[in-house]
């Protein structure tokens, strides 16, 4: 009780000091300002003058330089003047003096610059392509039709000649039109020898020990047949490529069962079947393919004279693997009789498409003890498949274990 007493008189005891201070200051009047002196400026005027700039001609051929020391004409002084004044006259320029010829001696006119702009172009023709710069290399690949290029002085055409031209260029490629659609139905119809169906074995064979191609891997080849599958489905309703089959799939059997029956049975066979069928597809080269269209030359007994890619497959190992197996795959061939159809006097000329898949087929008969933990693993999974080839009567299973490139050659055209 005794601190809060005390307290309160020290908070009493202030409050009266400052009541009292304010009190005192407030009686106080402020002092008196002395009054400002008002501040006149007196403006300033200032001559402006413009000097013209003074321009050196070039020394011309036969007349002599200028002297070097003749002084240079002086502008004028911008010269600033109080108001009271007025404005200055400004002194009128003086004219400069004539050079003095007789002292100086005569000098031979200057060389003019060398040019800047081809030395430039000299410069930057260093990062340009070959083909882009002036007398460089010719641009690879094929050549494109192209124009005549017209150049001051050349006599132009007439409107004859370009009608001709125009004429002759249109019947070449009516010709070629025709050429082409001529060997296309030549081959559709079976106008041509069996000596080609012996070529096509023999170039199957030369490309039978194709290795696995970078890029076709199982995981690849998976995405691509389960994509196109989808596609078509989307856009036929059928998930397969050709037209849909008449007789129902063992999936569409067991869906129907299971409708019978009116109970989920038969749900788990149905999804087997069809993961199965998914596998089948996979497995017989359903993933993406490497295409390449081949042209051959050959002469009228069979012997190859020229092999080119028309078309490529994007994969540069399987382009140059095809194209390094031709020769040797038609080294041995026989050649064909004399007038077989298709065969020209001037020789051999075919259109193929060589096709390559991966395909995850092998023959039961090639497994050996080892792989039977393969067999029972894939067998109680539900996905073992595989198929029966009628013709030699040999099964074969599906095995990701061991991938294979598999070649195909189709003939396209015979000119």
């Amino acid at each position: 009780m005794r601190r809060m007493r005390r307290l309160g008189g020290a908070a009493l005891a202030s409050l009266v000091i400052h009541v009292g201070l304010l009190m005192l200051l407030g009686s106080v009047d402020p002092p008196e300002r002395a009054p400002r002196q008002a501040v006149t400026s007196k403006p300033l005027s200032v001559d402006i003058v413009t000097t013209p700039p003074v321009l050196t001609s070039p020394p011309l051929v036969g007349q002599p330089a200028p002297s070097a020391s003749t002084p240079r004409p002086k502008g004028k002084q911008v010269r600033k003047t109080p108001a009271g004044d007025g404005l200055a006259a400004a002194p009128s320029p003086a004219p400069p003096e004539a050079p003095d010829t007789a002292a100086a001696p005569e000098t031979t006119a200057s060389p003019p610059d060398a040019p800047r702009r081809p030395q430039q172009l000299q410069a930057g023709a260093d990062s340009l392509p070959s083909f882009l710069v002036p007398g460089g290399a010719p641009l690879a690949g094929p050549k494109t039709p192209s124009g005549r290029t017209l150049r001051p002085g050349d006599p132009a055409p007439s409107r004859e000649q370009l009608a001709a031209q125009e004429e002759a260029t249109v019947a070449g490629r009516v010709e070629e039109f025709i050429v082409d659609d001529q060997a296309q139905l030549r081959v559709a119809n079976g106008l041509i020898d069996p000596y080609f169906s012996r070529l096509r074995e023999a170039l199957e064979k030369g490309l039978e020990d194709a290795p696995v191609f970078p890029g076709t891997s199982l995981v690849n080849q998976a995405g691509t047949a389960w994509a196109s599958r989808a596609s078509s489905f989307g856009a036929t309703g059928n998930p397969g490529a050709g037209p849909p089959p008449k007789a129902p799939t063992t999936t569409e059997r067991l869906y129907d069962i299971q409708q019978r029956a009116g109970d989920e049975s038969m749900e788990r066979p149905r999804l087997f079947a069809q993961a199965g069928q998914e596998l089948q597809h996979l497995a017989t080269g359903g993933g993406s393919k490497l295409v390449v269209t081949l042209e051959l030359t050959q002469e009228v007994d069979g012997t190859l004279r020229d092999a080119k890619l028309i078309s490529l497959s994007g994969n540069p190992a399987y382009d140059a693997y095809v194209l390094n197996a031709i020769p040797a795959s038609l080294a041995k061939l026989a050649g064909p009789p004399a007038g077989a159809r298709g065969v020209r006097a001037d020789g051999i000329h075919t259109l193929w498409a060589v096709e390559g898949r991966v395909v995850y087929l092998r023959k039961l008969k090639e497994l050996k003890g080892q792989d039977a933990w393969y067999i029972a693993a894939t067998s109680a999974a539900g996905i073992l498949a595989g198929r029966f080839e009628e013709t030699t009567g040999e099964v074969e299973v599906i095995d990701f274990r061991n991938p294979r490139f598999v070649c195909r050659s189709h003939l396209l055209r015979v000119y």
